[in-house]
């Protein structure tokens, strides 16, 4: 069942690409990205959709129909793609995510010791909300660009939250936990080189489930 649904995702446009890594050692190669229907949330079973495995620059690309998807990265010491999770298990917290036609997200999975990764279900629990704004230039709105957000205001490494690509406007939409405080930036730069092209004026506390006109000006378009 599970090898029907890939072969059918791999036939679309649109789904999740990003990377997975330890904090400790960088990219991590031989990883897998699963996802699960949101309608369907329980993660003791199969996955409906399942990457590839990982390249040595932890990149991955997953097809997906559009909807929204709990997202999780695990990286098995046996080397299996499938399975119960072992002790000896990398895994990543999951995430939420919402795949639009046309659209691959960009998410970044940080992978953990099975035991600290795998928290109480209240603890995992965490209301969302979506920052909205347009990405420009000096030459107008920039189309093809992805907005990227840091915890705690920090603006270096690998972010913790990254929105879908920018349409014709410019206009991005970026889910991010409520109470979360953000250094906000955009570029257009690819993502296994990233770098920021520009940034919001200041950090953003996002107190709302939505947040709109938290615009950034990107230096030119690469």
């Amino acid at each position: 069942m599970v090898l029907c649904m890939m072969l059918l995702a791999m036939a679309l446009s649109q789904g999740v690409e990003g990377v997975v890594f330890q904090e400790a050692s960088g990219p991590v190669e031989g990883a897998y990205v699963y996802a699960y229907e949101a309608e369907h949330p329980e993660l003791q079973r199969p996955p409906d959709y399942a990457s590839g495995p990982t390249g040595q620059d932890g990149s991955f690309r997953l097809h997906l129909p559009e909807g929204r998807y709990i997202l999780r990265a695990v990286k098995r010491a046996s080397g299996r793609r499938l399975g119960p999770l072992e002790v000896h298990d990398l895994v990543s917290e999951t995430v939420m995510v919402k795949v639009q036609r046309g659209v691959f997200t960009r998410k970044a999975f940080t992978l953990k010791e099975l035991r600290e990764a795998l928290r109480a279900p209240e603890e995992q629990e965490e209301k969302l909300a979506v920052i909205k704004g347009r990405v420009r230039s000096g030459e107008g709105y920039v189309q093809g660009a992805y907005v990227v957000a840091y915890e705690g205001g920090r603006r270096q490494g690998l972010p913790e939250f990254i929105s879908g690509l920018t349409d014709a406007q410019g206009r991005y939409e970026l889910y991010v936990p409520l109470g979360a405080t953000l250094a906000i930036g955009a570029t257009t730069s690819p993502f296994d080189r990233l770098e920021v092209m520009g940034w919001h004026a200041g950090t953003v506390l996002v107190e709302d489930t939505v947040l709109s006109g938290v615009d950034i000006v990107i230096e030119g378009k690469r």
